[in-house]
């Protein structure tokens, strides 16, 4: 955020960017976690149950809901 700021001023464009950035890493974030943790290089005692992969596949639904809806909002 405080780079994102120029001589006390924030540039719109900057928080736009930013914003868009951010909501679209989050889905990102969690698709990669359901697949390097649910891979079969993964010893099996090591990998996702159930509820990991349900609350990872729940916030990926969930943050590209999020980041569509921002990114239209921001396109429009």
């Amino acid at each position: 955020p405080k780079t994102i700021t120029f001589a006390g001023a924030i540039v719109p464009a900057a928080v736009i960017i930013y914003g868009a950035f951010g909501a679209l890493f989050m889905p990102f974030l969690a698709v990669t976690l359901l697949m390097l943790n649910n891979s079969e290089r993964v010893p099996a005692h090591a990998r996702n149950g159930v509820v990991a992969n349900l609350t990872l596949a729940g916030s990926a639904i969930l943050f590209v809901v999020l980041a569509v809806q921002q990114v239209a909002r921001l396109l429009s």
